[in-house]
């Protein structure tokens, strides 16, 4: 069985569909495998000293329910309002089960589609009388983001419970030009900033807004940004998000306006952030009780 699986892992490259066929016996060894070959390091969750390691082992070992509610896109929604108050979440428009029950005449012109149970599956519509023409290649990308469930592709269990919807979601600004504002939480406690750029690099602050160096391979250290406004307000709504878990990071949208929570992060890449240095892991691991 081994030999068979080392070469189905050496086929795939540990990626999906490796572990969605992989013995649960056999689980531990190739997701420590897998780990090492991206991050560079003799990876090893079940004795974590990294922040990547202790993610990994809080996956397992922190059962929480309530990790699985909240890492829902819509559900998560619910219990910020309840902790936070009304006005910082982008409004909701509708929820569906398929794109065919989608009824877009009583839409604004523009809104997000995204999926409940994944990151990063957003189409931004910005005129949605230009939809009408590609309604049917629309409609392929939404059922296929449906249809395939992260789980298959993460290694993240708190996946597995999201019952896969599609919702609209209210467009708070041009993506192309925004920042994300994410605040990385350690027992209850907020510690580090990360600038989420267009782009999609990275810059870290610590909660002075004094830039940190810590860089994600391949990217390079850059100049600072302009601190945002509210960031107290989004440190404080943080701390109180935070409450009872080890560790948590509050994704917030940067606006001039108002502050938007979008989600609650518990595993940020599954445990696999690759720094570009090992030493940044081996910090924001010390931060990290377990």
């Amino acid at each position: 069985m081994k030999y068979l699986l080392d070469k189905y892992y050496k086929k795939t490259k540990g990626q999906y569909p490796f572990f969605k066929y992989c013995p649960e016996k056999y689980k531990d060894y190739y997701i420590n495998k897998y780990s090492s070959d991206i991050l560079g390091y003799d990876y090893n969750y079940l004795n974590p000293k990294t922040f990547n390691e202790k993610i990994r082992w809080l996956i397992y070992n922190e059962k929480l329910s309530l990790k699985s509610i909240l890492t829902d896109k819509i559900k998560v929604k619910a219990y910020i309002t309840e902790n936070i108050g009304m006005g910082h979440i982008a409004q909701i428009y509708g929820i569906w089960n398929n794109f065919k029950e989608i009824d877009f005449s009583y839409l604004p012109k523009k809104f997000v589609i995204k999926i409940n149970d994944s990151w990063e599956k957003n189409i931004f519509i910005y005129n949605k009388e230009k939809i009408k023409e590609k309604i049917k290649d629309l409609e392929k990308i939404v059922t296929y983001l449906v249809r395939n469930n992260y789980l298959q592709f993460a290694l993240e269990p708190q996946y597995k419970n999201i019952d896969s919807k599609i919702f609209i979601e209210q467009m708070i600004r041009n993506i192309k030009f925004s920042i994300d504002i994410q605040i990385h939480c350690f027992n209850e406690a907020p510690q580090m900033i990360e600038v989420l750029k267009a782009d999609k690099s990275s810059e870290f602050y610590d909660t002075d807004w004094k830039i940190l160096p810590y860089t994600y391979k391949g990217a390079e250290l850059k100049s600072e940004i302009k601190k945002p406004l509210f960031l107290e307000e989004m440190l404080e709504y943080a701390k109180i998000l935070s409450k009872g878990f080890s560790y948590v990071r509050i994704d917030f949208a940067c606006t001039d306006e108002r502050v938007i929570i979008w989600e609650m992060t518990f595993t940020p890449f599954a445990g696999l952030i690759p720094f570009s240095n090992k030493k940044f892991d081996v910090e924001l691991g010390n931060l990290l009780k377990i």
